[in-house]
């Protein structure tokens, strides 16, 4: 057991310098280029905080655990609504940049109805991974021809060579990703020592695990008051995950689900709900509030309970 919680240890650190750098270079990046930090938020950072995910998943699907790759997938898009935005907004109430009601959220609703419909039909072969595919093909061209928002003028961060921040985002992912891998490589030891299935495994102990540097980056980000980062790098890598890395994935290695209960019964409604319920939340006064923080993340407990229940 000493070993499996070094490695917790060893990748939690990790986790937190790579979120600290990545928020860094990414903040940097949008000063310098005049892109807004939302757009920043969807895409670099939510693809950098994504990384953990795509290898977990695609490493799982090429070994056979198909439910671990998507269970994955779904249980990282729970918690990073659930958990990271209800502990983001305990922190600081979050401001809603008013983009994400236009596009954003209700693509987002579009493509967790989707998820659900190929989770039911417990295959996901090529021809879904080239439609997820070409679909996040569609939302980067999006992302990149919206306007640039006005952003606060940061000296020391605006002063550095674009080279430098784009190497600091490089180190923020590395450590971000190999952070990922070591902390669940750890987790993934401990909760098979408890013995429940890889359905629950990728749902609750891998997705929390490959979900730390979202949830490290986004809180941070919420302290600091870059909001755009921090709800755009959610919104960002639950479109992330589902279509790039369940694209990806599929397309290299199609694989197949089980009928698990919890994933049936649970997963994928309650990832489809949160989504739903995201959109009434952000409208409300443009901002996420401790009130609403603290609901998704009772939310987030309730499952873990039920998961525990379950597995039973």
């Amino acid at each position: 057991m000493f070993i499996p919680v070094l490695m917790l240890v060893i990748g939690g650190y990790l986790l937190v310098r790579g979120a600290d750098l990545l928020i860094d270079g990414g903040v940097g990046i949008a000063l310098k280029s005049g892109v807004s930090h939302l757009v920043v938020g969807l895409t670099v950072v939510a693809f950098g905080t994504s990384a953990p995910e795509l290898t977990v998943s695609l490493t799982a699907a090429i070994k056979g655990s198909g439910d671990i790759c998507f269970g994955n997938v779904v249980g990282s898009n729970i918690t990073n609504i659930a958990l990271i935005v209800g502990l983001s907004a305990l922190v600081q109430p979050i401001t809603v940049n008013r983009q994400l009601f236009r596009w954003e959220l209700p693509f987002l609703i579009f493509i967790s109805a989707l998820t659900c419909y190929v989770g039911y039909s417990m295959n996901v072969g090529r021809v879904i991974g080239i439609i997820f595919c070409a679909l996040f093909t569609w939302y980067i061209i999006h992302c990149m021809k919206s306007p640039a928002a006005e952003s606060p003028v940061d000296d020391e961060k605006a002063g550095k060579r674009t080279s430098v921040l784009i190497f600091i985002v490089g180190l923020g992912v590395i450590g971000l990703g190999a952070g990922g891998m070591i902390f669940v490589n750890g987790a993934r030891e401990i909760a098979r020592m408890l013995g429940v299935s890889e359905a629950i495994i990728g749902l609750t102990v891998v997705a929390l695990g490959t979900s730390l540097p979202e949830l490290v980056t986004s809180v941070l980000a919420s302290y600091r008051g870059h909001s755009d980062i921090s709800l755009g790098n959610i919104v960002g890598s639950n479109i992330f995950n589902v279509l790039f890395v369940i694209g990806v994935t599929a397309i290299i290695s199609p694989f197949s689900i089980s009928s698990d209960r919890y994933l049936t019964v649970v997963g994928l409604p309650l990832m489809f709900v949160l989504a739903v319920i995201l959109m009434p939340f952000a409208r409300s006064g443009r901002k996420i509030s401790r009130i609403e923080g603290g609901i998704f993340l009772a939310v987030y407990i309730g499952s873990l309970v039920l998961a525990v229940m379950m597995a039973k």
